[in-house]
């Protein structure tokens, strides 16, 4: 089995956007009719021709291909695997020997020839990401042999809907810069769309931000099974006696003081044995939220999951990391297909989203 660990990303913009008073602003669009659209024109379309920029033209860009990709009806989640090439433009990787010298001059590095069967290959590593417009987010599943880039991966849906994606109020014009990177002049390309009444102008957005889980999204019954024990940091205070210490007089012939105690405090940590019920849990996160300030240095709440000796995950920064665990004979070569993968998903899709969840419907249904 291989694991694959699960991030989730909030999507902030999707659709058709306007500024007006310094602020973009929602028009129509959303993630649905935005998936629909893209994984309709990748279908049945060659790998190679899957990039929605012109390679050639931009030379320095990550490229980005879509190898697969499965939609689920009863749920509307999409799974897209897609395909980022390392290779370099050459159509070859070089390789150095292990165990060569530094410094040595015989030959030591190998180009690895990218060619099968008279093709040649798109030499690059998987990304899985995992859409749930009911959600309103973006999930990407790093296994230990692919690579998450959520950057590129946003850039690449609104590349599709700006440059491949036809829509009648699409309006494009192109001019000649000079590029400082690539030390030539190189077409750039604007797309912008207009108003159904013609009267402004709209730009496609897709934007998303991390969405931490933090200990009030964690799923509460999951969560109670794991726990072995509880800890608690506090600060207390004590008074203590200076009656007979020398030192103070001088201090109350100074100041004028007559009190003989002065107040210290003491920071102190609890370490408990707890199995806790859901209720005893959800009993112990409000008194955390009600009694721990959010800023505080010492004061906190955690627990441990594996015995007194395991590490203590404290409340104000713990961060639920969701998980899938994949049989490696699914795999297709060096990748899972999209209905593979989606399948595994939806098998336990409810405690993968067992978070508290804000949908934004602007941006998540057809606008």
């Amino acid at each position: 089995m291989e694991r694959g660990l699960i991030t989730f990303f909030k999507v902030t913009e999707c659709g058709f956007y306007r500024y007006k008073g310094g602020q973009s602003e929602f028009v129509e669009g959303g993630l649905v009719p935005t998936l629909e659209a893209v994984s309709t024109w990748l279908s049945g379309r060659e790998v190679e021709n899957t990039i929605p920029w012109d390679a050639n033209k931009s030379p320095l860009r990550t490229q980005v291909f879509c190898k697969s990709i499965h939609h689920d009806v009863k749920t509307g989640d999409y799974l897209f695997v897609l395909w980022k090439k390392y290779a370099d433009d050459s159509g070859s990787v070089n390789g150095i020997l292990p165990r060569s010298k530094v410094g040595d001059t015989g030959k030591d590095s190998h180009k690895i020839k990218t060619q099968y069967e008279n093709q040649n290959l798109i030499l690059g590593e998987p990304m899985y990401y995992w859409f749930i417009p009911s959600a309103n987010l973006v999930a990407s599943i790093k296994f230990p042999k692919s690579l998450c880039d959520s950057t590129s991966v946003f850039d690449y849906i609104k590349r599709c809907m700006d440059l491949r994606i036809p829509h009648a109020r699409k309006k494009e014009s192109e001019r000649v810069a000079f590029n400082q990177y690539a030390n030539k002049d190189i077409l750039v390309k604007n797309v912008s769309y207009s108003s159904a009444d013609g009267s402004y102008s709209l730009r496609f957005k897709f934007n998303g931000e991390l969405k931490e889980l933090s200990i009030n999204d964690a799923g509460l019954l999951e969560l109670s099974k794991k726990i072995t024990h509880l800890v608690v940091r506090e600060t207390i205070s004590t008074n203590v006696e200076v009656d007979k210490h020398p030192a103070f007089h001088l201090y109350d012939k100074v100041f004028g003081k007559t009190d003989k105690t002065i107040n210290r405090e003491k920071q102190v940590e609890i370490v408990t044995e707890q199995f806790l019920s859901v209720d005893e849990l959800s009993e112990i996160i409000k008194t955390y939220n009600d009694e721990i300030e959010p800023d505080s240095a010492w004061n906190n709440i955690g627990f441990k999951s594996d015995g007194v000796e395991g590490q203590t995950k404290w409340f104000n920064s713990y961060v639920e990391r969701k998980h899938i665990n994949v049989d490696e004979s699914s795999k297709k070569e060096s990748y899972y297909p999209a209905d593979v993968l989606l399948s595994v998903i939806l098998g336990q899709r409810s405690s993968l989203i067992d978070f508290k969840v804000e949908v934004d419907s602007a941006v998540s249904s057809s606008g």
